[in-house]
This record gives structure tokens, C-alpha cells and sequence, in this order.
């Protein structure tokens, strides 16, 4: 005979049989992961700056020329502040040479707008703030005199800083593999138990024909107060009744 295939209830009670097992697993591999999420893994931080290119008050007649003069000066800022003359002079500022900035260092630019953003993530919150605000700033003051930009500013004295923390998400991503592991554990210990759970695989392993099954039913356990509650209520029944048996036999010997 062949054996049949694992179908969805038999699944579920090879879960219920192996609860212990994956509540184990499960457990187990959702520490390992918020311990490891909370102590071990460091979260990023992110600061923001924003340098204004051109003026947004111009009033000028030809806007087609204006607006072509604004989009060249944008490309050529953005160009500019990611070329090293500007990264080495912000690491040479803040002596940190051996700090990655080109990888850590995002500009980026909205189309048709006059506003630059720069971008600078890192473990460190107070080196990030640092670099970024002197991005910023060292950009606008080269601008000026290397590229003659007269109309270059920095929007914000004091940069924003932001914290990326994935703890939550790296929590809830522990739990869920822990719990798919030990669903598995609990497949696999299953595969690997030679007992017999049904009676069919007595002739599917064996070839012996079943000639009849006996269920027996687990013991059920009553609690301490049930049992003292019954013994009780027993006992005033028992005492109840004798009452009235020998008020019967005074009123039966009274008649007589």
C-alpha cells in the first residue's frame, strides 16, 4: 500500500501532539533574536541639510532663460558638493579620515525645484550632525568662490537628526522565524518517531488487517473542591433523609 500524503488535519494534529516542541523552539529562537536585536545591533542615525539655489523671488522677464540658468546651477552644486574638495576639507575639519563620507553622503534634488537636499547617515549621532552641517555650510562658501554662485544659502542653522532604529521590526522578524522553526522542528521530530499514532499505519507498515479499535478515555481529574463540594452535598442528602425516615416511624408508631 501506499502511504498517503500529509493532508491539512493531519498536520494539524501532528502540531497539537508537538505544541511543547514549538513553543521550545519558538521561544528559544525569539530571545536569541531580541537579545541580539537590543544589545548587539547599533542603531543608524541620519542628519539633513538644505542649501537654496537661485532666488525664488526672481521676477525676471525672460523665465525661460532664468529657469535654464537655475536647473545648470543645480546640476553643477550637486556635482560639486560630492567632489573632493569639499569631502576632504569637512574630513580634514572634523579629523576624520578614516570616516566612509562618499557612502554615507546622499544629495538629491526634486525636479523643478531650487532646493538641495544633503543627507549623511552614520553610527555616530554627533559626528553625523557635525559632517552634515559642515557639507552644508563648506559647499555654499566654495560655491561662492570657486564657482561664483552669489545666490547660494543654507536654509537650516542647526541640522535635523533622525533615528532609524529596526528593533521593532527585527523583534516581530524573530518571532515569526522562530515560530516557522519550530513548526519545522516539530515536522521533523514527528518524521523521526518510530511510534504508531493511527491504526491504519499498523497495515500500511505491517500488512495486518485491524480487526476492531478500543478508545480509551484519559482519566478526567476532578479538583480537590469539586470532590469535597460532592462529599458534602452526599453527606446532608444522607443526613436529610434519615431525619425523615425516623420522623416517619414516630408519626407510624404514633397511628399505632
Amino acid at each position: 500500500m501506499v502511504e498517503e500524503g500529509v493532508t491539512l488535519k493531519k498536520l494539524v494534529s501532528i502540531l497539537r501532539r508537538r505544541l511543547v516542541t514549538i513553543l521550545i523552539v519558538a521561544m528559544s529562537i525569539s530571545m536569541v533574536t531580541l537579545l541580539s536585536v537590543y544589545y548587539f545591533v547599533q542603531p543608524s542615525y541620519e542628519a539633513n541639510e538644505y542649501i537654496l539655489i537661485g532666488n525664488l523671488d526672481n521676477d525676471s522677464k525672460d523665465y525661460y532663460e532664468e529657469n535654464q540658468k537655475i536647473n545648470r546651477m543645480v546640476a553643477s552644486s550637486i556635482d560639486f558638493i560630492t567632489s573632493p574638495m569639499v569631502m576632504n576639507t569637512v574630513l580634514q575639519k572634523n579629523n576624520i579620515g578614516k570616516y566612509d563620507l562618499k557612502d554615507n553622503l546622499v544629495v538629491t534634488n526634486t525636479k523643478e525645484s531650487q532646493i538641495i537636499k544633503i543627507t549623511v547617515t552614520g553610527d555616530n549621532p554627533k559626528i553625523v550632525k557635525n559632517v552634515t552641517q559642515d557639507v552644508a555650510r563648506t559647499s555654499v562658501d566654495k560655491m561662492g568662490s570657486l564657482l561664483k554662485f552669489k545666490e547660494v544659502q543654507v536654509l537650516s542653522e542647526d541640522s535635523t537628526l533622525v533615528t532609524n532604529s529596526n528593533k521593532l521590526l527585527g523583534s516581530i522578524i524573530g518571532c515569526i522565524i522562530g515560530l516557522f522553526l519550530g513548526i519545522g522542528a516539530a515536522i521533523v521530530k514527528e518524521s523521526f518517531d518510530p511510534t504508531i499514532k493511527e491504526s491504519k499505519e499498523i497495515e500500511i507498515y505491517h500488512g495486518l488487517a485491524i480487526l476492531g479499535q478500543v478508545d480509551i478515555k484519559k482519566k478526567r481529574y476532578v479538583s480537590f473542591w469539586i470532590k469535597e463540594r460532592f462529599i458534602s452535598s452526599k453527606s446532608e442528602r444522607g443526613q436529610n433523609n434519615g431525619r425523615k425516615k425516623g420522623e416517619k416511624d414516630k408519626n407510624l408508631q404514633a397511628v399505632k
